[in-house]
């Protein structure tokens, strides 16, 4: 009979053992589960992201090309030829697919910030349907673009959990 109670403080350690091993494992597998997890969304973030900023500056570059042709001086010349109503509504219509992507996986200052260049590419779009264009408007507008677009990067860099921030002076870069 002495040798049940051993059996029985065996057996409690063994049951002890086997619980502390499935919670261990457990713990372990939800971290890993969790990092991958988030490596992931930073991954989709920046995928969507950069697709997302290409979109906008192609239509942004469409609409300095059809300014160039009112007669502002502009970095992008349009082509003879070149259909750009056509290629507006093509850049449009991809920046807004994209909007789509942006919307499910942003943080919401990312997606602030995104919405502040929507605004500022919007006000060059209607900027050039105005009869009284002129070269400080559009020097103004694109200004607002530009910053805008600097703070979308610093957004959307913090929300990839990359360290830094962008140049702050980024009048070099379109």
């Amino acid at each position: 009979m002495g040798s049940v109670p051993a059996q029985l403080a065996t057996l409690a350690g063994v049951i002890v053992g086997t619980l502390g091993s499935l919670l261990i494992a457990r713990f372990t597998i939800r971290q890993t589960w969790s990092r991958t997890a988030d490596r992931e969304l930073r991954e989709r973030r920046a995928e969507a992201y950069s697709e997302y900023m290409l979109s906008l500056k192609s239509k942004v570059m469409t609409l300095a090309r059809k300014a160039g042709l009112r007669g502002v001086l502009v970095r992008f010349r349009p082509v003879l030829g070149e259909d750009l109503d056509r290629a507006l509504v093509a850049a449009e219509l991809e920046r807004a697919s994209l909007w789509e992507r942006v919307l499910l996986v942003g943080s919401a200052p990312t997606l602030s910030a995104a919405q502040a260049c929507n605004v500022a590419a919007r006000e060059m779009e209607q900027l050039l349907g105005r009869e009284d264009l002129d070269q400080r408007h559009w020097d103004d507008a694109v200004v607002k673009f530009k910053d805008a677009r600097r703070d979308f990067h610093q957004a959307a860099r913090i929300d990839m959990g990359v360290v830094g921030a962008p140049p702050k002076d980024m009048s070099w870069t379109w």
